[in-house]
């Protein structure tokens, strides 16, 4: 992930009404999708300014939302200061160097998977500060041409094929996977759908 560039985007980021739709759209796939419980603990992946947390905010116990950008976490941080919002830390970390200490009910990612080079290696991170019987969710595009992104945001997948995400799940002890397109984005000319991804955690 290209940190240079979110960091300096990190101040403007909510300004975009495609991405607070996109993150709205992702927030209400996730609750419907998911057996919500205010006694659960949450984990955001590359949170950004932490536009998904704050939608599921409500439904939950507690959210830890992590972001390798200092910028994008300094922006939720002032948020959260802003509005009260005492259920979420937010921390800047690389959770495949540096995992959070303890397990979670339920992890959560949008838009962030592809920016990640060693797929594999963060699934397993996930996966494993998991309890068992917890969920995960993952938002993110569909196989796409490329022209998603441009350059400044750095090397980027571009986009992943549902079925072989969902076996690589299933891999690492997952039940219960299942796929549904959360939002479509229109950009360059073209439709990118977004898809949501949910599983449980073998107990």
């Amino acid at each position: 992930m290209n940190n240079t560039y979110f960091n300096s985007r990190a101040a403007a980021w909510d300004d975009n009404p495609v991405r607070i739709e996109n993150a709205r759209r992702i927030a209400a796939a996730i609750r419907a999708q998911l057996p919500f419980s205010q006694t659960w603990t949450a984990l955001e992946f590359g949170c950004g300014t932490g536009l998904i947390s704050r939608e599921l905010l409500p439904g939950l116990g507690s959210i830890l939302a992590v972001d390798l950008s200092s910028g994008m976490i300094e922006q939720l941080q002032k948020r959260i200061e802003e509005d009260g919002m005492k259920n979420i830390k937010a921390r800047c970390l690389n959770i495949l160097t540096h995992p959070p200490t303890g397990t979670v009910d339920l992890i959560f990612s949008s838009m962030a998977l592809h920016h990640v080079p060693e797929t594999g290696l963060l699934l397993d991170a996930l996966t494993a500060q998991l309890n068992p019987g917890g969920f995960i969710a993952l938002a993110d595009l569909d196989s796409e041409d490329g022209k998603f992104h441009d350059e400044e945001a750095g090397p980027v997948h571009h986009g992943f094929n549902r079925a072989e995400l969902m076996q690589r799940l299933r891999d690492r002890g997952c039940e219960a996977v299942a796929a549904v397109t959360a939002n479509t984005i229109r950009k360059n000319g073209r439709d990118y759908p977004v898809f949501l991804i949910t599983a449980r955690k073998a107990a």
